[in-house]
């Protein structure tokens, strides 16, 4: 539990210092760090009726990660904020988030692309959701050395 609250702190200083903020109906990104939330950005509702897709877009293959940094509220089974691993659709299922006063595991989408998908009925409308995304930039390549010809009477042979 001490763990959770320090990377929670951590995630919140994060916050401050040079990430994108974003809300759910503003597309998409191709930063590699940002904070997404609902429409009515962190501590206001969302609305009703909404139907909204965001896609973080980085290059193939770079895994991105998305926490979320604090309890969501969202009204189940109604209301709800699906996480795909890819385009929306044909990618991976990582999650779908719904229900009230729980924080949502993380998860790591690794085909370089992570799509949100939220929609919300008419009725009842909560606090919502508050999360980010961090790429991990693979380990890059070793470098290729390809061995030299040597000729007779070069210095040193």
């Amino acid at each position: 539990m001490r763990g959770w609250a320090l990377m929670s702190l951590l995630a919140w200083a994060l916050v401050g210092w040079g990430q994108t903020e974003y809300t759910i109906d503003e597309v998409g990104s191709s930063e590699c760090t940002g904070v997404l939330t609902d429409t009515g950005g962190a501590g206001e509702d969302y609305g009703g009726n909404e139907f909204f897709v965001f896609v973080v877009d980085l290059a193939p293959g770079i895994p991105i990660t998305v926490s979320f940094l604090e309890e969501v509220c969202l009204e189940s089974p109604f209301d709800q904020l699906q996480i795909i691993d890819g385009p929306a659709n044909s990618g991976l299922n990582l999650a779908t988030v719904t229900g009230i006063d729980f924080v949502p595991d993380a998860v790591t989408a690794m085909s370089g692309m992570v799509t949100f998908i939220f929609q919300s009925d008419q009725s009842v409308n909560y606090c919502g959701f508050n999360l980010m995304w961090e790429s991990q930039a693979p380990p890059p390549a070793p470098p290729v050395l390809e061995p030299q010809p040597v000729a007779c009477g070069d210095a040193g042979v």
